[in-house]
């Protein structure tokens, strides 16, 4: 029987177990040295080529305790004998739902062949660098800033994509540990695809938290978490020949993501939100190669997985935004810094003014304004503080008189050239001069005198 290649051998037999031989025969003119590059076949395959093994991936058997599943992708160099080269793959499956080669295999000079392999890694290295970058980025901004949880939900969707990219096409992390199980391999591979669904929907909600609102949208965010939530569950507690099964779920699980995230980008752009047009492009590059993956994971195309480059590019349009996002703060910090320093300036006036107008309102209400000696008010208060206060009142005789013969002018001339006589012969430590009525002193005395010192001071001051 003739089978395609690749493709999975459930197309013409009742179900994945089982074990088959394939055989293929290739026309290759001239002679010397060949390279075959072979992904993984489902789940353990041996690969002959003119009647020598070449390659082996896990043991081939007729039944589960007999086989032992291995994903490892290989490469081997072998001489061709002749214009042609017979290639004979045993293969075996009894631990996955789908079985056969599901795998191209590659031919070509050893050079190309080893060339493929490294470019093939070399790129893959490249997109896990860059989003364990981005990864960290996200994850640093939300700690210096947790008002923004969207960079918080992007740095972990990089996260479950760095483990996937390293468990998908050249699957450079279990290189890493050669001894870890096929059971494992596969359980890692699908969990870290199926959470990126509920962290991408978490993703877009907190980042256009004004355009996911509503009961509608978090009915249908809370059925995303919950699926996706419940086919990570199943398939780590459950063999994965049965696990594997939760791939149609998340296949539906991603349809109705994607098309979620479009409804809450079109909302976006219509409102004339930042970077709108730049996360629909984004999203639409992520969807068309997590698309290609499904297809190709099915079997349905044959191309490879290039989900990770399109999350790469997902994660420059998200850089941007962010960028832009930032930008736009910074803006408006500038903006609020220079009103700041504005409303500063203008309150530093005020409050010189005001300050000017309490002086103001102090002189009138404790100083009097002809001499700038305190007035009674002041008396009153500094009274009012002392234990035992001496005060003496000092009026000017006849200056009714003087003021009505010489002129207001004059007399207020006397009353300033009195006010500083007095208080040129005060000890201002414990002495002091307050302004009462029209001709009226007062001195106000902080210290213990006697009677006899009282009357000597009086009369020193009416002498001088």
């Amino acid at each position: 029987a003739s089978i395609r290649v690749p493709d999975s051998w459930n197309s013409i037999a009742r179900s994945g177990d089982g074990y088959a031989t394939y055989h293929l025969r290739v026309l290759v003119p001239g002679s010397g040295l060949l390279g075959i590059k072979v992904l993984d076949a489902a789940t353990a395959y041996e690969l002959w080529i003119d009647g020598r093994l070449v390659l082996a991936n896990g043991t081939v058997g007729e039944s589960r305790e007999t086989s032992k599943p291995e994903y490892r992708p290989k490469v081997a160099v072998f001489a061709r004998t002749a214009n042609s080269i017979d290639i004979v793959m045993r293969v075996s499956n009894f631990h996955h739902r789908k079985g056969g080669v599901w795998e191209s295999l590659t031919i070509g000079s050893p050079t190309q062949i080893t060339e493929l392999r490294e470019k093939k890694a070399n790129v893959e290295m490249f997109i896990i660098g860059a989003l364990l970058i981005m990864a960290f980025y996200h994850l640093a901004l939300f700690f210096f800033r947790k008002q923004e949880p969207y960079t918080l939900y992007f740095g972990l969707l990089c996260f479950s994509m760095i483990v996937r990219t390293g468990f998908v096409g050249e699957r450079l992390f279990p290189g890493l540990i050669p001894s870890m199980p096929l059971e494992l391999l596969n359980k890692i591979e699908y969990i870290s695809g199926y959470i990126c669904i509920p962290l991408f929907i978490l993703f877009i909600g907190s980042l256009f938290k004004e355009d996911s609102a509503g009961k509608i949208h978090a009915a249908m965010r809370g059925t995303v978490y919950a699926l996706g939530a419940a086919i990570c569950v199943i398939t780590a507690a459950i063999p994965i020949r049965w696990g594997s099964y939760t791939q149609l779920v998340f296949y539906a699980l991603f349809i109705g993501g994607t098309a979620y995230s479009v409804f809450v980008m079109a909302l976006a752009i219509r409102r004339r939100r930042d970077g709108g047009w730049l996360m629909l492009a984004g999203l639409l590059a992520l969807a068309l190669t997590v698309a290609n993956d499904i297809l190709y994971s099915s079997q349905i195309i044959n191309t490879g997985n290039y989900s990770p480059a399109g999350l790469f590019i997902f994660v420059l349009s998200q850089a941007n935004i962010i960028s832009l996002r930032f930008s736009h703060a910074f803006d408006k910090v500038e903006t609020l810094t220079t009103q700041l320093q504005s409303n500063n300036s203008q309150l530093k006036n005020l409050n010189s003014q005001l300050e000017q107008k309490n002086r103001e309102i102090t002189a009138r209400l404790f100083i009097d304004k002809l001499t700038g000696l305190p007035n009674r008010q002041s008396l009153f208060i500094d009274i009012g503080t002392m234990h035992a206060p001496i005060l003496l009142l000092i009026d000017i005789d006849s200056f009714k008189e003087i003021n009505d013969f010489y002129g207001n002018k004059i007399g207020d001339y006397v009353l300033q050239e009195v006010a500083n006589m007095i208080k040129s012969l005060l000890n201002s430590d414990t002495q002091s001069i307050y302004k009462l009525s029209v001709d009226e002193y007062a001195i106000l005395i902080h210290e213990e005198m006697d009677d006899r010192t009282i009357s000597q001071f009086t009369h020193y001051i009416c002498r001088e």
